[in-house]
């Protein structure tokens, strides 16, 4: 049947539907019509004429109105029914169905022509489509059959087996061709199974009769495969093209004799694929298309495998490598422009594989000459023929942009990957920052999504790369002036100050509400933290490293040159104390960033993600200072109280001083973290008072233990034996009396909560740790200290407990 018939079919069963649909709403029609007739030819509706028509009243009896009869008697008047008065209308569909029922039987109806459409169309499939195609195989496997029984008993020669085929196959196109005007879809089958026979029989009387030379079996191929084209254009069918497509890759394979030449086989290939593809770009026909691309870099890439030989294939294998690649670019294109097609994710797929075939199989051919200095041109070789055809789309002025931008993405992916292959170090990661920004900031202000996908890629390998510099420069150990790097005027610092500026960007065209993203929102939430997170990584680290820059600098440039030098041949003196105020100003620094920090949140974006984060990194790094930084102050305490008589390096008053420098950056971030906690953007989601213990706990606390290191150090200066066992515990006890009047003043049950552990704390240590070494007067003045600090605690509890704990304010 042909499309005319089967569309012809078609509309008039969806006429039958519209028909029977219409039959139904005519027939609820009439049905509310007679519904209305019989309400207004009630008894209750008659018109007075006819009520006096129909009364059984004797004619001399009084009339009285059945009001008034009411009244006098108080019994209701009768009414007597008679039969409703029909209208035409309702006479002749005497026959109706409630509305209901007339609904059911709708739904019904169109229920049961919905699944006899259905079976309609699976039968119609089967016979007219399924049933021939089974046929068509059927009939070849059966005259394969008869064809191997007769020559298995030597009925028929070789010649009249392949003159037999030949006979089969002009039999089956000859039939094809007389039914096509009425049976067109039956007629493309025939015509299938005749082109295939023809191939086949071709094959064979070359392969296994030699009845056909090389040349003659070729050109008969040839020829089948044209008319197969010719064919599937006048059939309009894609089954026709697909049969032609496999006969005519099958052909150098079937013909073949290994003589090795494989420009002619390429030749014959691109010749192929050329006619192949015109045809599907002027038929739409992309099932072919891919075909055609898959089959052809697979044969590619086997060849490239087994049969490659670098020394005399290279030319050839690059030359054709290119050809392959620009007919389905250009194919690619055709169909965007001729056919106007959107652009689709099977788009991007089909693009980026012809592109990565391309890349990766040239690499490939560059690697087996020992071409490797040959892939960064031919790299940026790659970038170049991409830019090419953007170009091309761009003059063409589709409609659809995302091809363009698409190539333009590949455009900046090769460019990219030629980068390392020039470029090493500060530069490839300047440049890789420099597309990042570039295209993120394109992608959202422009709204093209796939910019903004292809800048996070490269963000990564920057900050990899940004990573890497820092490695190398903390593992480089400089030993003369000549390799110390300088302070501020060196590479690693630039980098470093670039890359925070290109993240800065990013994160001010990210933060305006002007410019959506593409994202979906659970991937878009990570982006939203993870940019402003990098930024302060590398803003920090930047000038985190130029303060260890400066201290080697310092330290490689002050080094001395030892007056033993036959035993320790060219070792110098160094100022080792100089590592640790390198450790100790980078602590410094860390406050004094984070301080900042705080005070922009603050100030500027007051985000409670940030202020949490913020007090959390504040609480680490004033722990870290308690702990290593006060002790390395007390080291510089300790090489200033005892330098080294034989060391050139005398220290200074500055190894004392320098604790009240750094106190002034614990000060500045605590005042910090006060100021965060009276903040309504952290208070309205962390109550008040679990804020305001944290604070006070670990404000007290860093005073105790910075009190307390500065009690040993000043007994260090003075001289002072025994302060870690006799003074410490006696600044516990006082400190404690003063946590207890400060939390009774302040009516803070945690502050005296906290004295009453340092009691504790400082009973176990009297008498585990103090009483073992301390002499009897020493043991004397400790433990009465002690008792007389807890005395008054006491006293203070018992005369302030109204006050305590009366209204107490946690």
């Amino acid at each position: 049947m042909s499309e005319f018939d089967e569309k012809l079919s078609e509309l008039q069963t969806r006429l039958e539907h519209l028909e029977n649909y219409e039959t139904a709403f005519r027939r609820e029609i009439l049905d509310l019509r007679q519904n209305i007739n019989l309400l207004k030819s009630s008894p209750a509706n008659l018109t007075e004429t006819e009520t006096k028509q129909t009364s059984h009243a004797a004619p001399t009896a009084p009339k009285t109105s059945p009001q008034k009869e009411f009244e006098r008697t108080g019994v209701p008047p009768k009414r007597e029914y008679r039969e409703p008065i029909y209208t035409e209308t309702a006479d002749r569909n005497k026959n109706y169905q409630p509305r209901e029922s007339l609904t059911s039987s709708v739904a019904k109806q169109r229920k049961t022509s919905i699944s006899a459409q259905a079976q309609m169309n699976l039968e119609k499939f089967i016979g007219e489509n399924l049933i021939s195609k089974i046929g068509i195989v059927v009939l070849i496997i059966g005259v394969g059959i008869g064809a191997k029984y007769a020559i298995d008993n030597n009925y028929i020669t070789p010649l009249m087996r392949i003159v037999f085929g030949y006979v089969v196959g002009f039999a089956l196109i000859g039939l094809a061709i007389k039914l096509k005007t009425k049976y067109h879809e039956y007629s493309a089958v025939l015509m299938s199974g005749g082109i295939a026979v023809m191939y086949f029989i071709t094959y064979f009387a070359y392969s296994y009769y030699a009845l056909l030379s090389q040349l003659s079996a070729f050109s008969l191929m040839v020829i089948f495969t044209v008319f197969t084209v010719l064919a599937s254009l006048i059939y309009n069918r894609q089954i026709i093209a697909h049969i032609g497509l496999v006969g005519a890759y099958a052909v150098p394979f079937l013909l073949s004799e290994n003589s090795g030449r494989v420009g002619v086989f390429f030749t014959y290939i691109t010749i192929v694929n050329i006619g192949i593809l015109a045809v599907s770009i002027k038929k739409y026909w992309k099932p072919l298309f891919y075909s055609s691309f898959t089959v052809t870099w697979l044969m590619y890439a086997g060849w490239l495998i087994t049969g490659y030989n670098s020394n005399t294939h290279f030319s050839l294998a690059m030359a054709f490598l290119l050809v392959f690649f620009l007919t389905f670019y250009l194919t690619f294109i055709a169909y965007k422009v001729i056919n106007e097609e959107p652009f689709k994710i099977e788009n991007v797929l089909l693009i980026s594989l012809n592109a990565f075939n391309f890349y990766f199989l040239g690499c490939v051919n560059l690697d087996y000459t020992s071409g490797a200095n040959l892939i960064a041109l031919f790299t940026v070789f790659n970038a170049v023929i991409h830019f090419a055809f953007g170009f091309l789309l761009y003059k063409l002025k589709t409609t659809d942009k995302a091809a363009f931008y698409l190539i333009v993405i590949f455009v900046l992916t090769f460019l990219t990957i030629s980068i390392p292959l020039y470029f090493e170090g500060h530069w490839l990661t300047l440049i890789w920052m420099g597309q990042a920004v570039f295209l993120f900031v394109i992608g959202r202000t422009k709204r093209i999504s796939l910019f903004e996908y292809a800048s996070y890629p490269l963000m990564i390998l920057a900050s990899i790369g940004l990573l890497m510099i820092w490695e190398n420069a903390v593992n480089t150990y400089a030993v003369t002036i000549q390799e110390a790097v300088y302070p501020i005027l060196n590479g690693n610092f630039a980098t470093s100050l670039a890359m925070a500026c290109g993240f800065a960007v990013i994160y001010y065209v990210d933060r305006d509400e002007r410019f959506g993203t593409y994202l979906e929102k659970s991937i878009y939430q990570f982006v939203k933290y993870a940019i402003p997170t990098f930024l302060l990584v590398v803003l920090y680290n930047t000038f985190r490293t130029e303060i260890s820059n400066y201290f080697q600098y310092v330290q490689i440039s002050t080094a001395i040159q030892s007056d033993y030098v036959e035993v320790l041949g060219s070792e110098k003196y160094t100022n080792e104390s100089l590592e640790l105020f390198d450790a100790i100003w980078q602590i410094n620094y860390t406050m004094l960033f984070l301080t900042i920090l705080s005070f922009v949140n603050l100030k500027q974006f007051r985000t409670f993600a940030l202020g949490i984060v913020n007090l959390l990194l504040n609480s680490a790094i004033l722990t870290f200072f308690i702990t290593v930084g006060l002790f390395i102050l007390s080291v510089l305490s300790f090489n200033y109280l005892n330098p080294v008589v034989s060391q050139a390096f005398q220290p200074g008053i500055h190894y004392i001083l320098m604790r009240y420098v750094s106190y002034l950056f614990v000060a500045a971030l605590v005042f910090a973290c006060y100021k965060y906690i009276e903040q309504d953007f952290i208070t309205d989601r962390i109550p008040p008072k679990y804020l305001q213990i944290a604070f006070d706990s670990g404000l007290y606390f860093i005073l105790l233990v910075i009190i307390s290191s500065e009690l040993v150090n000043w007994s260090g200066i003075i001289g002072v034996k025994e302060i870690y066992r006799l003074g410490l515990s006696i600044l516990f006890g006082i400190y404690a009396v003063f946590l207890i009047v400060l939390g009774i003043i302040q009516k803070k049950q945690h502050l005296r909560i906290f004295a009453i552990a340092l009691f504790a704390v400082t009973l176990v240590k009297l008498f585990i740790y103090d009483i073992a070494e301390l002499g009897t007067i020493s043991k004397t003045v400790v433990f009465v200290s002690v008792g007389i600090l807890l005395l008054i605690a006491s006293f203070l509890y018992t005369k302030y407990k109204g006050l305590m704990f009366d209204d107490e304010i946690i």
